[in-house]
C-alpha cells in the first residue's frame, strides 16, 4: 500500500514548498488537477528533481489527446499521470501506451463510471 497525498487550490510557491515538504513523508505527491491548470507543466518541470523519496502525480485526467498529454506529463518529470477511465477504448491504449514507452505508471481515473463501464478493464 502507497500513501498519497494532493496539493491543491494553492500558488505555485506553496504548491512546490508543500511537495517538498511532503517528498520524505509520503509515497506519492499528487499535484492536483487545479494546480495543473493554473500552472501547467513548464512550473512543475523541475520539481520532480528536488524529489529523494516520492514518485509525482500529475492528475491531469486527460480526456483526449492522451498520446500527446501523456508525452507532455512525462517530459514535465510525472511519473504518474491520470486518464478518465469513460472515455473512449483508443485514448487508453494510447496513453497506455506512452506510459509504457517513457517506463512511467498511469492511473485510470473511474469518476462518474458504473461497475459494468469498469469490468471490461479489469481484463
Amino acid at each position: 500500500m502507497k500513501l498519497q497525498a494532493a496539493i491543491d487550490r494553492r500558488s505555485l510557491q506553496e504548491t512546490i514548498e508543500l511537495a517538498k515538504k511532503l517528498d520524505p513523508i509520503v509515497d506519492i505527491v499528487e499535484i492536483g488537477t487545479s494546480a495543473i491548470k493554473d500552472f501547467g507543466f513548464a512550473a512543475l518541470k523541475n520539481l520532480k528533481s528536488e524529489f529523494h523519496h516520492a514518485e509525482i502525480l500529475f492528475d491531469i485526467k486527460t480526456n483526449d489527446e492522451g498520446d500527446y498529454e501523456f508525452k507532455s506529463g512525462y517530459k514535465a518529470g510525472a511519473d504518474i499521470l491520470t486518464v478518465m477511465g469513460a472515455m473512449d477504448l483508443s485514448t487508453l491504449e494510447k496513453t497506455y501506451q506512452v506510459s509504457q514507452d517513457f517506463h512511467r505508471d498511469m492511473f485510470i481515473d473511474l469518476m462518474a463510471m458504473k461497475n459494468q463501464q469498469i469490468a471490461p478493464l479489469m481484463k
